[in-house]
Formats: C-alpha cells, structure tokens, sequence
C-alpha cells in the first residue's frame, strides 16, 4: 500500500478506464458547479448516500481526481458496516476508502488530503427506491466536526443517479456471513441473479457541486453542541437543494 489506510496507486491506474468507461459512457456522469471546488486547500465534500455498496463515493473521487496528482488523491469515507466487510475491506481500501470516524478524518486533512463525507450514514443507504433523493437527518459527523475545528472550507454536493442503479425495493436481514451489514438490500436484480445482480443499472447521473463554505462563514463555537447540530441541519438543506436541482437538469434517469 502507498498509505497506512491501504491507498493502492498502481492498482488505481490499473482501475482508471474502468472508471473513465462508467463516467463517461455507462453512467454518462454530467458535472455541474466544478467552479465551487476550492483548489487552494483541503476541503470536505458533503453529499447524499446512495446504497451499501459506494458507488457514490468512489465515482466521486474519480471525478475530483482530476484537480491534482495521485498522491493528493481524494479519500472517501465509508460506514463501518461497510469497511468491515471482508470481501470489501481490501479492495475498498485500495481504491481509496477510509473508515469513517473523526480521527480518521482529522488525520487526513491535516496531511492535505481532501475527504468526500456522507452523513446520512447508513440511514441514507437503506432508504427505499420510494424515498429516494430525500435525505435523512444528518448523524453527528466527524468529517464536519474536523472541518468546522480547522475552517477547513465545506462543499455540498448533490449527487442524483446512484440510487437507480441498485434500486432498494426492500431490505432482509443479512446471514451470518454478511454480520455486521445493516441489512441486505432486495433489488430488481439481486439476490434474484446472484452475483451478477450485484452489477449497477445503467442510470445516467448528474453530481452537482454548491458553493463552499467553512466555520469562519458562521457562527460555530467548538464543542457547542447547539452550534454543531445547526451547521448540520444548515449543509443538509443545501445539500437537498443541489439534489433537486441536479433531479431538474437530468431530466430522465434512462435516456
């Protein structure tokens, strides 16, 4: 590995025209705001979750990777039910996964790494296909919290599309071997195809990018935490006012 989370950049420039091919020609991704993304310093990305297994995040990282070299390459976090997962625990962490925690996330940035936090956490993901694109209450974020702590500038971000490609029509409890998962998701192709209906659907995408922001902008008090619950509930409404507005401009998801 090239870090001590397990960052693999060999293996990464291995995975690029795979992930070049779902951008541009399977997902067809449309990015809109890419002018809002500070270049100057780290940032934290904000955005919606979209199901267990972090298409969102990754595509989302493939995408920012393109604003500077590899070894200042954007992380993505990930909930624990998801990093302890063997048969993700290795690959995600070679492609740029870091378990989602404040120390984590605190180590990261003041390294100079960009991190992409969801924080829904796993009520984000196991919001059905009817719920889709309206987020839940955002958690107690440590991502945030390390961001506020270093006026480390926060950008919200819409992302629309990664909910149709496995879309949640219900949820079952996982066995033994999957322990841990929140739950297994039931879609129109899994478990009803094994493991080739673990493949996403072909749903075009839009990732749309807000204005950043950072605690010098507001008035945030460090460990108050009547402060830290209206940061939450201030980036969460942005974030659901770029989703909206990235639903509008997509138009539909199949064509």
């Amino acid at each position: 590995p090239d870090d001590d989370f397990g960052l693999d950049l060999q293996f990464l420039t291995r995975l690029e025209p795979v992930l070049d091919f779902l951008q541009t020609q399977y997902w067809r991704v449309r990015v809109e705001g890419m002018e809002q993304i500070p270049l100057s310093s780290p940032c934290v990305f904000v955005a919606n979750r979209s199901g267990l297994i972090p298409y969102d995040g990754l595509m989302l990282a493939h995408i920012l990777s393109r604003f500077g070299d590899a070894e200042s390459r954007v992380r993505f976090l990930v909930s624990d039910s998801v990093a302890s997962q063997p048969f993700l625990q290795g690959w995600l962490a070679r492609v740029g996964a870091v378990r989602a925690c404040r120390e984590n996330a605190e180590r990261l940035l003041d390294s100079g790494f960009s991190v992409i936090a969801f924080p829904e956490g796993d009520g984000g993901a196991s919001k059905s296909f009817r719920d889709r694109y309206t987020l839940v209450r955002f958690s107690r974020d440590g991502a945030i919290q390390a961001a506020l702590e270093r006026e480390v500038p926060l950008v919200p971000v819409g992302l629309v599309g990664a909910e149709e490609t496995h879309p949640l029509l219900a949820r079952i409890s996982p066995p033994p071997a999957l322990a841990g998962l929140p739950f297994l998701p039931v879609t129109p192709t899994f478990p009803l195809f094994g493991a080739l209906g673990a493949l996403p659907l072909p749903a075009r995408w839009v990732i749309r990018f807000g204005t950043s922001w950072s605690s010098g902008d507001l008035e945030f008090k460090a460990e108050d935490e009547v402060s830290l619950m209206r940061v939450h509930a201030e980036i969460r409404e942005r974030v659901q006012a770029l989703v909206r507005a990235a639903l509008k401009t997509r138009g539909s998801a199949w064509r």
